[in-house]
Formats: structure tokens, sequence, C-alpha cells
């Protein structure tokens, strides 16, 4: 009887610990210098955006548009958030451009209720973040560009 019980509480744990992630819903961690911060949505797809706080001294941030079968990155992508468009790594963030395209994305992702990301011009995914989440885990806005 004994083994049954732990048998099952490990599956529930287990189970609950390798849960897919909610849908539209912000979520972070922190890992060997990076600051990350995620959203999936119903499709299965993800959005994740690594903050190098701690890596190096070289390495940009990233950002990483994720589906089932493709990876697209950085450079690639360019979002509208609530009806504005935003090219966040189309230049380092060590430049003054770049510095100024990044702050302006990672103030306004917090606030954004709509997330329409884009590649070459094709729109290849959205996602509707919750208000609650935003607040709580981007707070004023994701990390300062990079010196």
């Amino acid at each position: 009887m004994k083994k049954s019980i732990i048998i099952g509480s490990l599956a529930l744990f287990c189970n609950t610990l390798f849960a897919a992630p909610l849908p539209n819903i912000w979520t972070t961690g922190f890992g060997q210098g990076w600051l990350e911060y995620n959203i999936s949505n119903e499709n299965k797809q993800s959005l994740r955006i690594s903050c190098n706080v701690g890596y190096d001294d070289e390495t940009d941030h990233n950002i990483v548009f994720s589906t089932s079968s493709k990876e697209y990155s950085g450079e690639d992508l360019a979002f509208i958030m609530d009806g504005n468009a935003y090219y966040p790594l189309s230049m380092p963030t060590n430049t003054r451009n770049g510095a100024e395209a990044w702050y302006q994305f990672s103030n306004d992702i917090s606030k954004a209720q709509k997330i329409e990301v884009y590649s070459q011009d094709k729109k290849i995914g959205e996602f509707n973040p919750t208000k609650q989440s935003a607040k709580k885990v981007l707070g004023d806005g994701l990390c300062d560009p990079m010196d």
C-alpha cells in the first residue's frame, strides 16, 4: 500500500514539475549569467527573451521564437505590440540606436496586451499576456541595453 502511494505521489510530482507552461503567462528564470523571460501560447509556440546580466561583456541579449518545428532568433524577428512596430535586435544594444530600440521594446512589452511576432514580413505567432503576469514578472521592463 505504501509503495503505491509513493509511486502515485512521485508520478503526480513529476507531472506537475514537467508540465507544459500555461499559455499567455509570463515566467522568468536565471542561470549562468542569463535572465530569461518566457511566454507560450495555445499553439505551443514560445517566446524567450534572454538578458545577458553577467554572462560576459561581449554577448548581446537574445530573443528566440520557437514553434514545434522551427526556431527564429534575434535580428530575424520584428514585433507589433498594441499597434506599434519594434525591431529590438536590428542593431547591437551597445550602440546608441540599438540601445534606444531595445529600451523602447523592453519598456513597452511589459505593458503589451497583444504581441504579434514577425519574421521576413510574415506573422508567425501571437501572444496575449495576462496583465497580472506581466506586472508580476516584467514589472517596468526587461533589462537595460548592453554597455
